[in-house]
């Protein structure tokens, strides 16, 4: 039965990982404009004027997933 609580507390952690790793890193807005940036690079540009919305998704390299990953 402990080695499914392992495995229970494994999964926990990792996924609070993924959870952090997706967290806002700021927002700013400007002109109307509404930008997002994610902590996994991640951009979110919305124009407050026209609902115009822009996801930019952000490229990790295989140094930052293993970093992640890893729960660092």
């Amino acid at each position: 039965m402990t080695e499914y609580n392992e495995q229970v507390e494994k999964a926990r952690e990792r996924l609070a990982r993924e959870r952090r790793w997706r967290e806002f890193k700021y927002i700013h807005a400007n002109n109307g404009v509404v930008e997002t940036k994610l902590r996994d690079g991640t951009s979110i540009r919305e124009d407050t004027a026209s609902g115009k919305v822009e996801v930019e998704l952000g490229k990790l390299s295989y140094g930052e997933v293993m970093k992640v990953w890893k729960g660092g």
